[in-house]
Formats: C-alpha cells, sequence, structure tokens
C-alpha cells in the first residue's frame, strides 16, 4: 500500500481523497484501497520521511495535501525496481463457487448470471476509462488498462461458456463427478 501512494505522489501533489479518486479510476480492478487504509499508510510515510504535508483551505475547508520527498521518491524506484515477489489471486466469487456443490441449480445460475452482470458492468467502466485516458496516460498504464480490459473479456466469456454449461446439463471436464473433491 504505502508504495502504491508513493507511486501516485510520483504524479504530483495530492490529497488522500486525490489518491483514491484517482485509483479508483486507474488502478482499482487489480489493487485498491479504502480512505480508511490510505490516511493511515500516509501518516506513516509522513512519519518515515518518504512524504510532506502541507495544509490548505479550498473552498472554505482544510486539506492536508501531500508531496513525495526524494527519500520517498528513492524508496518507491528502490520497490519498483526489486524483484516481484510471489503474485497471490484472490477472486471472491471463484472462492464461492469452488463450494457451489452445497447449492441448488437454480440459485448457482442466479449467481452466476448476477457475477456476468457485474463483469459486464467492470468492462464498461474500463472502456469509458479508455476514453478518458487516452493521450493523458502513459505507455505503461495504458497496458495495464489492456490487461484488464483483456481479463475482463476472459471472464465474460469464460462465465458465459460455465453458464450455457449448467443450463444444458454439459458436465463439464471430464472425470470430474458430482460429489467428488479435489
Amino acid at each position: 500500500m504505502e508504495h502504491v501512494i508513493l507511486g501516485f505522489l510520483t504524479m504530483g501533489d495530492m490529497t488522500g481523497y486525490d489518491i483514491k479518486r484517482l485509483m479508483s479510476i486507474s488502478t482499482s480492478f487489480f489493487y485498491d484501497a479504502s480512505y480508511g487504509s490510505i490516511y493511515p499508510a500516509l501518516r506513516k510515510l509522513e512519519e518515515r520521511g518518504l512524504v510532506k504535508s502541507s495544509e490548505a483551505i479550498e473552498s472554505g475547508r482544510l486539506r492536508k495535501v501531500y508531496s513525495i520527498t526524494d527519500e520517498g521518491r528513492e524508496e518507491f524506484l528502490r520497490w519498483l525496481g526489486g524483484p516481484p515477489g510471489e503474485s497471490k489471486f484472490k477472486y471472491d466469487f471463484l472462492m464461492r463457487m469452488f463450494f457451489f456443490a452445497h447449492l441448488p441449480k437454480e440459485k448457482i445460475e442466479a449467481a452466476v448470471t448476477q457475477h456476468l452482470s457485474e463483469i459486464r458492468a467492470v468492462s464498461k467502466k474500463l472502456e469509458m476509462i479508455e476514453f478518458a485516458v487516452r493521450g493523458k496516460a502513459d505507455i505503461y498504464q495504458m497496458y495495464t488498462l489492456r490487461f484488464g480490459k483483456d481479463f475482463f473479456a476472459f471472464l465474460q466469456s469464460w462465465f458465459e461458456r460455465f453458464l450455457d454449461e449448467l443450463k444444458n446439463g454439459n458436465p463439464g471436464e471430464p472425470g470430474v463427478e458430482k460429489g467428488d473433491t479435489l
């Protein structure tokens, strides 16, 4: 979280609200954070001397604006150039699907249909983001956006096929029987 915040601050001075807003239109499909985690992380970064803050009154409201320090930029670049570490994939719906044998078919179909609707909504959101950032985002940000679009296109295709197999009684993968466990 702290390195992601430092990365956003390399783009310019921001409030915690600005960081969350930018995150919601850029990285939220693969990395998101709440205000409740952004502000404590900003405090820790400031305590470590990696960011500094200033206060300004804007539209009658006191705003705390953060900027990255030279030490913060060095820390960010050290992290950015370091080894990527193990990637873990957390996907709540897939975890639920693992246990679908406990639900009646109608509930499974309804859950998958709802999930497909959510996937389609994210895909549309990514299309709108692409339109809004074209010419403004750098090439790596655009590649990240393309990854998101491709990922959600894959999910949509996969879950459409899964739903079709559920509705048409296709048993799925050969050799796996109902009640079998991994």
